[in-house]
Order: C-alpha cells, then structure tokens, then sequence
C-alpha cells in the first residue's frame, strides 16, 4: 500500500472524528443549559442580528445620502448652465432667422450678444 493511499483513507476518518468532536461538545453545551437559557439565547441572537442588518441598512442610506447631496450640488447648477445655453442658442436662432428674412443688421444684434454670453458660459 503506497503512502498516498494510506493519507486518502486517513483523512475522511480525521475529517469525520473533528466533526463528531464538535458536535459532541456542542450537544454537552446545550444538556447544562435550561430551556430559559435557551429561549433567552435565541431571541439574543436574533436581536444581535436584528442589530447588525439595522446598523447595515443605516449604514447604506447615510452612504446614498451623501452621494445623493454631491450629484444634486453638481448637477443642479449644470442643468441650469444647460437650460440657459439653450434659451441663448433660440435666442441666437432667432436674431439670425431675422437677419436672413430682412437684410437689417438690427436682427444681427442679439445675435451677437447672445454668443458673446454663450461663449461666457461654455468656459
């Protein structure tokens, strides 16, 4: 018998005595307790569980709150970038409209206001 089979038919036999080791101290364990300690046990379990996934969830919303704050105090004043380049881009639309239909460089005035302040406000 070569030494690999001898360490594959000892090791399942080891595995299998740790195991029943342990279960038998735990089933020692558990005969000195009463029922009372036993029921008290439990529900302390279960409310140090309870306890964990509440602090778990606290946790995760003070996470999504700080994230929420950074996306409104960026974005807000992005969107209203982006909403005042697109009255200023009808607003250019318009006077150019004006000019083309017209010939009168009064039309070309707000034109050139507005790209003035559009260029402003790309940088």
């Amino acid at each position: 018998m070569s030494t690999e089979q001898v360490d594959k038919e000892i090791q399942p036999k080891t595995e299998k005595r740790f195991w029943e080791l342990k279960s038998a101290e735990f089933d020692r364990l558990m005969d000195k307790l009463s029922l009372k300690e036993k029921i008290i046990g439990s529900f302390m379990v279960g409310t140090v569980l309870v306890l964990i996934m509440g602090g778990v969830a606290l946790w995760n919303a003070v996470l999504m709150d700080n994230q929420f704050g950074f996306v409104i105090e960026h974005d807000a004043p992005v969107i209203e970038n982006t909403q005042t380049l697109m009255k200023l881009v009808v607003d250019m639309k318009t006077g150019q409209r004006g000019f083309l239909i017209t010939g009168n460089d009064l039309f070309l005035e707000p034109y050139i206001n507005e790209e003035k302040e559009f260029s402003r406000l790309i940088d």
